[in-house]
């Protein structure tokens, strides 16, 4: 488990976290940035073929406010969103990037915070020389997370999703370790 000033990152279990990620898929704000094509209702299968994609990297976490509001708060209203490194291509040292966080969460830049921690953790700990993305030309909040973390746009590819009777690109990012330690060197004591 890790903590930032106001998250703690925990792994994903089934016992408690199975129906807030199930909620999650099937929250069409959400599903419609995430998945190809427009948002249609995730089944029970379909959601637990995307939760072991994403556990069977090396990272993935569940987000959730580290201080609870009041003392009382269940798991589910502290619940932030999820975010992972899958994909991984160990001889290259490579991995996908993933963050999905729950409309309720967005705006309070809790995505920026658990995205900067995870971009570090993979550079510093997992010894990763790089992290990819792609995301959704009509996702401008997520671009702007995305270069707010560090991350560069290395090409587009066009027409890639039918939205609303049309189509929409794709934005492909990537962050490589040596650029990321140039802007966050590493202090010696």
């Amino acid at each position: 488990m890790f903590e930032t000033s106001r998250l703690r990152l925990r792994p994903y279990t089934d016992a408690t976290d199975k129906a807030l990620f199930f909620e999650l898929c099937n929250t069409a704000a959400v599903s419609s940035t995430w998945f190809s094509g427009d948002f249609s209702p995730r089944t029970e299968k379909a959601v637990t073929r995307t939760v072991d994609k994403l556990t069977g990297g090396p990272f993935h976490a569940i987000i959730e406010l580290r201080e609870p509001a009041f003392p009382s708060q269940s798991t589910s209203e502290r619940f932030v969103g999820f975010v992972a490194i899958h994909s991984v291509e160990t001889r290259n040292r490579y991995g996908q990037f993933v963050i999905a966080l729950s409309p309720s969460a967005w705006g309070k830049g809790y995505a920026l915070e658990a995205s900067k921690f995870v971009v570090g953790h993979a550079f510093l700990h997992l010894g990763l020389n790089r992290l990819q993305l792609e995301v959704f030309d009509d996702n401008e909040k997520a671009l702007k997370l995305y270069k707010k973390s560090g991350f560069e746009v290395e090409g587009h590819r066009e027409e890639t999703r039918w939205v609303n009777g049309g189509w929409v690109g794709e934005t492909l990012m990537g962050l490589l370790a040596r650029k990321w330690f140039a802007e966050n060197p590493l202090k010696v004591t």
